[in-house]
């Protein structure tokens, strides 16, 4: 008996379109005989069809369904295919397709009976809109009472390079039995793992069993993490060789170690350790697999992380997201991502206060800082939002002209970037933050803000140093001032007005008067309202303004704040401003050309000790130490040239040349080459190194272990196996990896 379908159309067509359902739903000859489609145009080129599947040839088992799968192509448009099936089965199937296609595909299928015997013939046509009929070649297939051929089977590996234990790779099977076959009855994954450390060898072989009536395809997923692995021994090295198997409802047996399906690799077995396992009797190459420490998660949602801060009081990481204006939490133990903070635009840079009770945030898409409470549910305290001021720069130049020997005055003024990116607070809470240039102001400064019992508003200023200027008797640099008016004076001197604010009150102006410039300046400086700074001579603004990514860094005890600029161009190294918290002064700025004799070097990791009488910086081409006084102690070359990043020891001790080595005296620095290398800090040498899954590419930040390390004994462990040291990073694969650094992975020196 005929099966009749029709193909509901992907695109409506209005009335033309129920035209053709009316016309689909007749029969293809008139009620007199007569053909419905007018003559057939003679150069109208017939359907192109073939019956893609079953092959000619097949065997089907009885009781089975024969799927048919067929295609078709015309330039007019296929409007029906025809499948006639005869033999030891009689059918009929007609197939519609409303609206017609220039290519087409159909899938259908009949049953044979389960007494059926002898062949089976499959004809069928494809009719186009002109009525123009084209016929596929005939398939012709047998029946048989066993199933004897053995399914088509792929395998799709997922299997990265380098995995942290909590990773899983996997393996996809893929199996189709032979048209009318008895269906698939399981699949199953054979994977012989070894380990470059060990003699043995493991073999993992888990199966996917498909109970109830038998299905022609079957898709089957296994996935594990790093087997055959001690997670305290890392890196370990393994190599795996999977191989994929398929069983039909007969018992045959396909396999496969490549993604294209095949049915022309048979199983086979292979004792291993005694036992006898099935594997696909095909040639194939191992994955090779490197188990690496550490455990990275994901940021939730995506997004560019900027900066990243440890709470060790909560066992909290906070991570600034900058592309979506937020602070996200990271849980450290057990490494869940918790609360999302709401911040200002493109939040950078974080800090917290000496409580632990407020979270600092520079918003550098934006001009201002958030600070956020800790104390219960995390939220920024809007009513704290500080907007950053301007604090420009002016410049006065004088000349004398004409006979009378007239005093004439021109200025200048100079604007920076207000946007903050990075921040730190020191030991007197003030807040000390980079700006970070934009194509509108392209140098950014360091500033410091300043909020004294009293005030009514923060006070900003731009950090700076006599060596700022250099002397020229016709220049008047000034600085902390609000704004400068200059007075042409014909036939007379030029007069000049400086305005400021009172120090923590801007609402109470101070001014200077119209006076002449050296007037107007001593009257200034005696105010002891007004914070003016000046000098005479010309700013030298390369010396003060940033070009670059900056980082900062404080003391564990914040009495120095050292901020890093990344390089002021292509063949220029950056520098290190080093602020002292307790003559609220820059202590010293240098190029790191100065330190390091290297003019191209640039800053891409900065740290302090816990007393700031050690600070370490991460260039391309090695590891830095310097002192106080930003003189060099010594360096470590590194191995591979890029990566980012440089901690040091939480409890790294104050620094002499005569401070011995200990588990302490350590530093840790992010390379190219997916490690983390330990370094010591007395000898300049390397002591370990850590492999890790992805690139450190942003802040590398210590801590010391948490109180629920070391089977709750947290810091106070004895023993090899102890974390010592714990190590937060911002990572190329767009997350956070927290690394547990263990004492048996510090080499001694000597």
């Amino acid at each position: 008996m005929g099966e009749g379908r029709i193909f509901e159309p992907r695109r409506l067509y209005g009335r033309l379109m129920s035209l053709l359902l009316l016309g689909a739903a007749t029969s293809l000859s008139g009620c007199d005989g007569d053909t419905l489609y007018d003559a057939v145009p003679a150069d109208v080129d017939p359907p192109e069809i073939s019956v893609d599947s079953p092959t000619d040839g097949a065997q089907v088992q009885a009781g089975q369904r024969v799927p048919i799968q067929l295609s078709a192509t015309d330039a007019e448009g296929v409007s029906t295919i025809t499948v006639r099936i005869t033999g030891a089965v009689t059918e009929t199937i007609t197939i519609q397709f409303v609206p017609p296609g220039t290519e087409v595909q159909a899938d259908t299928a009949f049953t044979v009976p389960a007494d059926a015997l002898g062949n089976i013939q499959i004809a069928a046509n494809a009719v186009n809109t002109q009525g123009v009929q084209g016929q596929a070649d005939n398939v012709g297939i047998s029946i048989t009472t066993v199933d004897g051929l053995q399914p088509s089977v792929s395998l799709s590996l997922q299997v990265p390079p380098r995995m942290e234990m909590t990773d899983l790779m996997r393996a996809t099977v893929r199996a189709f039995d032979n048209p009318g076959g008895s269906g698939i009855a399981s699949t199953g994954l054979t994977a012989i793992v070894t380990n470059t450390s060990r003699v043995d060898t493991l073999v993992l072989n888990p199966t996917d069993a498909f109970v109830g009536q038998a299905s022609d395809t079957a898709v089957s997923e296994f996935s594990f993490s790093p087997p055959f692995v001690d997670p305290e021994s890392l890196p370990d090295t393994l190599n795996i060789v999977f191989f994929g198997i398929a069983y039909d409802n007969e018992g045959n047996c396909g396999g496969a170690v490549e993604e294209e399906f095949t049915n022309e690799v048979s199983c086979s077995t292979v004792p291993i350790g005694g036992t006898d396992y099935v594997i696909a009797n095909a040639v194939t190459g191992g994955q090779e697999v490197i188990a690496v420490t550490g455990r990275t998660s994901p940021t939730p949602g995506g997004g560019t992380l900027a900066d990243l801060l440890i709470d060790t009081l909560r066992s909290r990481v906070y991570v600034s997201n900058l592309t979506r204006n937020r602070i996200q939490t990271l849980e450290a133990d057990p490494g869940t991502w918790g609360s999302e903070i709401f911040v200002g635009a493109d939040p950078w840079g974080l800090d917290i206060s000496q409580g632990g009770d407020s979270l600092f945030v520079a918003n550098s898409g934006g001009t201002s800082i958030s600070f956020v409470s800790l104390i219960g549910a995390p939220r920024e305290d809007l009513a704290r939002r500080y907007v950053t001021q301007n604090t420009p720069l002016f410049e006065v130049t004088r000349t004398v002209e004409g006979t009378d020997s007239l005093e004439k005055l021109d200025g200048v003024f100079y604007d920076f970037s207000d946007r903050p990116q990075f921040i730190a607070r020191d030991a007197m809470d003030r807040l000390l933050y980079s700006t970070k240039p934009t194509a509108s102001a392209t140098d950014g400064t360091i500033r410091v803000v300043t909020k004294e019992p009293g005030w009514t508003a923060p006070e900003a200023k731009i950090l700076l140093l006599p060596a700022d200027v250099v002397y020229d008797s016709t220049k008047f640099s000034i600085a902390h001032v609000d704004s400068v008016d200059i007075y042409r004076v014909t036939g007379g001197d030029d007069l000049i007005e400086i305005h400021d604010h009172k120090v923590g009150f801007p609402a109470v102006t101070v001014s200077s008067g119209v006076l002449t410039i050296e007037a107007a300046l001593a009257a200034m400086s005696a105010n002891p309202d007004s914070d003016i700074f000046w000098i005479q001579g010309a700013w030298v603004l390369e010396r003060l303004a940033l070009q670059d990514t900056t980082f900062v860094t404080a003391s564990g005890d914040r009495e120095w704040v050292a901020f890093g600029e990344g390089g002021t161009g292509d063949e220029e190294a950056g520098r290190i401003t080093l602020w002292d918290a307790s003559a609220a002064k820059i202590h010293r700025r240098l190029l790191v050309a100065d330190l390091l004799n290297n003019a191209s070097e640039r800053v891409t990791g900065l740290d302090l000790n816990v007393d700031g009488t050690l600070g370490a910086a991460r260039g391309n081409d090695a590891s830095y130490y310097w002192s106080t006084d930003l003189r060099l102690q010594g360096s470590v070359p590194t191995t591979v040239n890029g990566g980012a990043g440089a901690a040091l020891h939480p409890y790294h001790p104050s620094f002499t040349p005569a401070t011995p080595s200990s588990e302490n005296t350590l530093s840790f620095v992010g390379q190219a080459d997916y490690t983390i290398r330990i370094l010591d800090t007395t000898h300049f040498t390397q002591r370990g190194e850590l492999h890790i899954r992805d690139m450190i590419v942003g802040p590398l930040k210590a801590g010391p272990p948490l109180p629920t390390d070391n089977d709750g004994a947290g810091g106070a462990c004895v023993g090899d196996d102890c974390v010592v040291v714990k190590l937060y990073g911002i990572t190329d694969g767009g997350g956070v990896v927290v690394v547990d650094v263990r004492r048996r992975d510090i080499d001694d020196v000597f």
